[in-house]
């Protein structure tokens, strides 16, 4: 799989220390645990955060779309624990894959939205 070509973002922050930031900073927000609606928000703000980073780079359209899928499958690794089901849910790690599948096919679709939403707003720079 190909690397994130490194240019200038934020301030010189690279695009994956950008991603591992967002990442830490929900890890830690979800150690006291999530409601739906947060972890919603949580992907959402990522998903804006990583499309909108991810345009200023050089690779291609596809394996920019990658790196985000990437990033969420991670995002959503990280909160996995968080995420609330009924107390004493015995199938939770079962459903562990089904739900990562389900969530990676709607993030599939949102980033596309997104970028299109994004390029509406502010054209990425050339």
């Amino acid at each position: 799989m190909p690397t994130p070509t490194r240019i200038v973002i934020s301030g010189d922050v690279p695009y994956d220390q950008r991603i591992q930031s967002f990442l830490d900073a929900a890890r830690s927000r979800a150690e006291n645990g999530f409601t739906l609606a947060e972890i919603g928000r949580t992907f959402l703000d990522f998903l804006i955060m990583a499309v909108d980073t991810a345009r200023e780079l050089l690779n291609e359209g596809a394996d920019k779309k990658q790196f985000v899928l990437d990033g969420t499958a991670r995002l959503f690794d990280y909160l996995w624990p968080a995420i609330p089901l009924p107390a004493g849910f015995l199938l939770k790690p079962l459903l562990k894959s089904t739900i990562k599948q389900i969530v990676l096919l709607v993030a599939n679709g949102a980033i596309e939205a997104i970028y299109a939403y994004l390029q509406r707003k502010v054209p990425a720079p050339e």
